[in-house]
């Protein structure tokens, strides 16, 4: 059974913050989903996947939010190998297990599979990705004694004659459970870091002339997140990715300096980012939309559907749960959350729509808010299809939902508390009382 374990129980000093490394974010989600989320696309079931974190496993599990998969705890940060050793009860003799640590969000599951195939093919014990670098340093680096691995040594445990090797370590392997097992157990800390490095598995296998292979993999898959800067590049790194996957697939990106667009976007054809467009989370997108400029689009919380010709922006917020059906429009200075935007319908500037669903060619006017929130409850707001409403209209929604039926307007300035029949008028204001000379007379 092929089974993962990720590394995450690291402190990260060097970030600077009272926030666990690998739970800082990169475009709406920790560090450490997104190698669960590489190892759970490339095969490995969330119940074969266990995460080794610290003491606060709460935080983690809080962070994370993947059903089923395992926390496991290493109670003091004493290295790799201790804390590979923390998953020891949950593997067999006869697993295979990928090992990876929590801070190489670049990973592409491609490459994992690859190398998952590569170690059934080869009937190895141990599989290392490895790349080449010209200067290697401070990554430890893959010993060999011609073309066999001996070892693997960290850059501070190298001796002279060992700092040419230009060969490093990825520290992603997949090993034999067997190996596992035999070989954590006799780890030592004898080291420059006094710590038990995973490492030391490969020379102790190879000692016992364990069959011992690499894989290439490109140094930006395996770029490690251990600084602020760092985080920086590898969020320049994965936006970038998709960009140029966007624009190879026929997608208008006109600044790819100032878009931002997470890695789980999908956009059809002829699809078109205008500048200042950022995009957190799972967004799907149809052919031929017009997005931005500056629209901020957040999905983390849930997934945003935009289909065919649809426009959004300039200036539009569209949250998450949000569905935008074919030809609609949520344009200027547009909130929109956990609705759905029936087939032609427009919220084309200055309105709030939350909870709501509204249906086929509905004109939302000017500074529509929909009232969803009475202080302990959400309430829907339902509008049928060919409603007009009025501009700055107040919904109100009640217990049950509100509803404006088919054909329906609504007055401007109105505050609707109550159902709205069909092709009906619902005015909800008070009477305009003109007082003469009254300006006059207060002068």
């Amino acid at each position: 059974m092929f089974k993962g374990v990720i590394l995450a129980a690291g402190i990260g000093k060097r970030m600077k913050s009272s926030t666990p490394k690998v739970l800082h974010k990169i475009f709406g989600y920790p560090i450490l989903y997104y190698p669960i989320k590489t190892l759970l696309d490339s095969g490995i079931e969330s119940l074969n996947l266990f995460i080794v974190v610290g003491k606060n496993r709460e935080i983690y599990e809080e962070s994370i939010k993947i059903p089923d998969v395992n926390f496991v705890i290493q109670d003091e940060p004493l290295g790799t190998g201790d804390a590979a050793k923390r998953a020891l009860p949950y593997i067999e003799d006869g697993d295979d297990i990928l090992v990876m640590p929590s801070d190489a969000p670049l990973i592409k599951k491609e490459t994992i599979i690859k190398a998952k195939e590569l170690f059934k093919e080869k009937k190895t014990h141990i599989l290392i990705l490895t790349s080449i670098l010209e200067n290697p340093s401070p990554y430890g680096r893959v010993v060999r004694e011609g073309e066999n691995i001996v070892g693997i040594k960290e850059d501070r445990d190298l001796k002279d004659n060992e700092r040419e090797i230009k060969e490093i370590n990825s520290g992603i392997y997949i090993f034999k459970g067997e190996i596992l097992k035999k070989y954590l157990p006799l780890l030592n800390s004898e080291n420059a870091q006094r710590e038990y490095y995973l490492t030391d598995v490969v020379e102790l296998a190879a000692k016992d002339n364990k069959r011992i292979i690499s894989m290439p993999v490109s140094f930006e898959e395996i770029i490690g997140i251990n600084t602020r800067r760092d985080l920086r590049e590898v969020f320049k790194i994965m936006k970038d990715r998709k960009i140029n996957e966007l624009e190879d697939n026929g997608v208008t990106i006109f600044d790819p300096a100032t878009t931002f667009i997470s890695p789980f976007v999908k956009a059809g054809r002829d699809t078109v980012f205008y500048p200042g467009v950022y995009i957190e989370g799972e967004v799907e997108f149809g052919e031929g939309c017009v997005i931005g400029p500056f629209v901020k689009i957040d999905a983390v919380k849930g997934k945003v559907i935009v289909k065919d010709n649809v426009i959004i922006g300039p200036f539009a917020s569209i949250r998450e749960g949000t569905k935008l059906m074919n030809k609609s429009k949520a344009k200027t200075f547009v909130e929109i959350k956990k609705s759905t935007v029936g087939e032609g319908s427009a919220v084309p500037h200055l309105s709030y729509i939350g909870d709501a669903t509204i249906g086929k060619n509905v004109n939302i006017g000017a500074g529509t808010i929909t009232c969803n929130y009475d202080g302990k409850k959400k309430h829907p707001t339902i509008i049928e299809d060919d409603v007009f409403i009025g501009s700055d209209s107040i919904l109100v929604a009640k217990e049950g939902g509100l509803f404006i039926r088919k054909g329906a307007y609504t007055g401007a300035g109105s505050v609707i508390t109550e159902d709205v029949p069909p092709y009906s008028l619902a005015l909800g204001r008070a009477r305009q009382i003109n007082k003469q000379g009254w300006v006059k007379k207060d002068e």
